[in-house]
């Protein structure tokens, strides 16, 4: 358990990092250009891709039970949201209420399904691997 929380820890350090300068170049290059949900939905795939990379290096030559794993995916999903809204306090000025209302916009719901996509990342990669062994 320990160490699936552990990976889960070193998981969202390394995507969060990531996405958070994507969110960067996502808010200051591509959205003003592009519009935000165009900006949105191009940087969402972009972080799934990454989740998996990140996801599958780190259960690489580790045996981790599908409950692990569902640690591991849930303690980085925790951070991430936890992250998202304190970021929003910080550089918004938004109250965790208004950050929580943003997530069932369109463009919120976009986001979260991502959100959970990265923390559900773990269970879906060792899922695959108990049935291809």
């Amino acid at each position: 358990m320990r160490a699936a929380l552990l990976l889960g820890l070193v998981y969202f350090a390394g995507v969060f990092t990531f996405a958070f300068g994507m969110g960067v170049v996502r808010t200051l290059i591509v959205a003003p250009r592009l519009g935000p949900a165009v900006a949105v939905l191009l940087e969402i795939p972009v972080l799934v891709l990454v989740s998996w990379l990140a996801a599958r290096g780190l259960l690489r030559n580790r045996r981790l039970t599908l409950g692990e794993g569902a640690v591991m995916g849930a303690t980085a999903f925790v951070l991430t949201m936890a992250s998202e809204a304190a970021l929003a306090g910080v550089l918004r000025g938004q109250a965790v209420s208004e950050w929580a209302t943003s997530l069932i916009t369109p463009l919120g719901l976009v986001g979260l399904i991502g959100q959970l996509m990265f923390g559900a990342m773990p269970v879906l990669l060792l899922g695959s691997r108990s049935r291809s062994a």
